[in-house]
């Protein structure tokens, strides 16, 4: 079974997987469509938030492979 995960392009370490459950282990998603899912509620906070600068272009999903 593929899993994946979301990454955030970052200034200093580049593409980094910047979510974390309860324990601090990274998150990782059971599809493509839950990582998107998570994308879109992520930029939808920021918006209701004022957070401005943040685009779908600053993530990317890709399949975990370790």
């Amino acid at each position: 079974m593929m899993k994946y995960q979301v990454l955030m392009e970052t200034v200093c370490a580049g593409w980094v997987n910047c979510w974390h459950d309860s324990i601090g282990k990274p998150s990782v998603f059971a599809s493509i469509e839950e990582a998107e899912a998570e994308i879109t509620e992520c930029l939808e906070l920021c918006a209701r938030a004022g957070m401005t600068g943040y685009s779908r272009e600053d993530y990317r999903i890709e399949e975990v492979t370790r």
